[in-house]
């Protein structure tokens, strides 16, 4: 039998290869549409707690003498007029007394709802006791 040295890859040895390629790039773009969808997700989660964030703070600076109970109050005003970066914002801001209304300390809480890119409705709060 006479053995010839093989140079180079044969057929079988590519389409192999690239089957195995064709697996890893659509794994990849898998990954990557997942990552895409979630960092969508985490900016309209931002910009939302950043709206909570704002309100609870203006609420927090007005001083009272003693608690008074309110809410939910619409504080849609709050919220920029044009693209905020979220679908159909709302914005309520709920005030307790948890110690009773004899006392000065406060609960304030700020709840904004909208839709996410997928459509469904989503809810980021905060909350804060303030004298």
């Amino acid at each position: 039998m006479n053995h010839q040295q093989q140079i180079g890859f044969t057929a079988v040895e590519v389409l192999i290869t690239l089957f195995i390629a064709v697996l890893f790039i659509a794994g990849a773009y898998q990954v990557y549409g997942i990552v895409l969808n979630n960092s969508t997700e985490s900016r309209e989660q931002a910009i939302a707690s950043n709206y909570a964030y704002q309100a609870l703070r203006q609420y927090a600076d007005q001083t009272v003498n003693n608690c008074t109970a309110s809410g939910p109050v619409n504080a849609n005003s709050l919220l920029p007029s044009s693209n905020s970066g979220l679908a159909s914002p709302q914005l309520r801001v709920v005030i307790s007394c948890p110690y009773g209304t004899t006392t000065t300390l406060k609960r304030i809480t700020a709840y904004v709802e909208y839709k996410n890119s997928s459509g469904a409705t989503e809810k980021v709060s905060h909350a804060i006791l303030t004298r």
